[in-house]
Formats: C-alpha cells, structure tokens, sequence
C-alpha cells in the first residue's frame, strides 16, 4: 500500500514524530511522499470578526491566550524535527502547497500514485472529492469520543465535564466534522487532579501507535470500520466564562484531591 502524509507543520513534534516513525517499519506499506500545507494565518483582528459574527466574542480572548502560550512555548527546548532528517527520510519527497485546490504537478503525482492518505497534524477540512481521490480513503485521530465530542480543543470539555476517561479515534474521515468510520480506539482514563497538561501527556503516551495499528487493519482483507450509531455534540474554542469555570474547577479538584495518590 502506498502512502501519502499530509501535515500542517515543517517539523514533527514529539508525538508526530512518533506517530510518523511506527508507520515507517509496516509491512507492505510504503510512505511515498509528504504534502506540508500550512494552514492559512489569520490575524487576531479577523479571528475577532468571525467571533463576533458567530455571537462568541469572548472566545477571542481565549484564543488569544492560546497563542500568547505558544509563543512563550516555542522560546524552550524544542524538541521537533525535520522529516528529511528521520532515519530513512532523507529522499523522502516533501512537496509545499498553499491549498489543495493548487496542488503543484509533484504533489498531484503523489495523490495520484498513493492508495491512502494519513492526516498527521492536520487540522483543515476536506471535501468528498478530495477524499475520493484515494483508494483506501484518508486516516486521521480524533482526541475525543466521536459518540460524545467533536470538534475542539481536545481534552477540554472531557476535564470540565468531569469525564472519567477520553475517548481517542483513528478515523477514515467524511465530509462530516469528525463523523468518519472507526478504524481505532481507545478509552484513556482521566484522573481527579488532572490538568490539560497531564492528560495530554498521558493521551499521547497511549495513543501514538494507533495510527500503524488503523493501518494494518485498513489493509486486513475483510476489515470493515465501525459507523458510530450517533455522534456527538460538535463542541469549539470556550468563551472565557467556560475557560475560567475550567481554571477554578481545575484549582478545586487539586485542593479536595491533593492527599490522594
């Protein structure tokens, strides 16, 4: 089976980097090419119209959080890498395109030639004829349990919620918002003083081989993906109300909890 990789991102973090490198030792499966198609930068400005329009302009300020937190991020160690410098990668062909709707000749050739796409760090939503265009469809996690949360931002609304576990999926996507057919899944348990931080580590320590073990399965003669009976709640960026409730029941939990192991 031949692959194409689709990401957002130059470089691979730490848990794409490893979701990339288990799939690189499969059996039958050969990774062609990567299509980097950086998504589109909008200004604080422009997100705030879409906030208003949308009736959520609180959101703006959440947002603006995020990014202000991603910069401070990106002043540390960083621990990405480039893909050409992975072990076996250094031929590997990787094609920059501003949209999908202008492919350059060379990444049309490696849509053409592969048999399944793989979403690894990419966020932007596709259409059916996009999807089509591969044999096997495309394959693409979704931190959330389809049948209760979609949309964004993982782990969220799960730890505000006070869910006791998180849903993870690797899905063969549909035009509808995280409503694709099951390949992969896995229940990962949330503790009582969980913050985003510790249960995305602990989500991505769990989950980073899902993606080689959807691929196995895609190829397995017979395999047919589970269609969830009923999705979920397609949820967005909080309003600030919800991100500070987030905040305080965060603080709470860790004072009611603090003597627990």
């Amino acid at each position: 089976m031949k692959v194409v990789v689709f990401t957002e991102f130059p470089r691979l973090g730490p848990f794409n980097k490893r979701v990339f490198c288990s799939m690189l030792d499969i059996e039958n499966v050969t990774i062609i090419g990567v299509i980097f198609n950086p998504r589109p930068k909008r200004t604080l400005y422009e997100m705030y119209r879409v906030s208003l329009r949308r009736k959520r302009g609180s959101a703006m300020i959440v947002m603006a959080i995020q990014r202000l937190t991603k910069r401070i991020k990106r002043r540390g160690k960083d621990n990405s890498v480039r893909i050409k410098d992975l072990p076996c990668c250094g031929e590997l062909p990787v094609e920059r395109v501003s949209s999908l709707k202008r492919l350059t000749p060379e990444a049309n050739l490696l849509i053409t030639q592969a048999d399944l796409a793989v979403f690894i760090g990419y966020h932007q939503i596709v259409k059916a004829d996009f999807i089509n265009r591969f044999k096997y469809g495309v394959l693409s996690y979704h931190f959330g349990d389809l049948r209760k949360y979609r949309g964004q931002p993982p782990l969220f609304y799960e730890i505000l919620n006070g869910e006791r576990k998180a849903g993870t999926v690797v899905q063969l996507i549909t035009e509808d918002l995280d409503g694709g057919y099951i390949v992969s899944e896995r229940s990962i348990p949330l503790h009582k003083r969980d913050t985003l931080i510790t249960a995305s580590r602990r989500v991505d320590e769990l989950t980073w081989d899902m993606m080689a073990e959807a691929l196995r399965r895609v190829m397995t003669p017979g395999f047919v993906a589970l269609k969830p009976e009923e999705l979920g709640r397609i949820y967005s960026i909080p309003k600030f109300g919800q991100w500070l409730l987030f905040h305080l029941k965060v603080i709470f939990r860790h004072l009611l909890y603090s003597r627990e192991k």
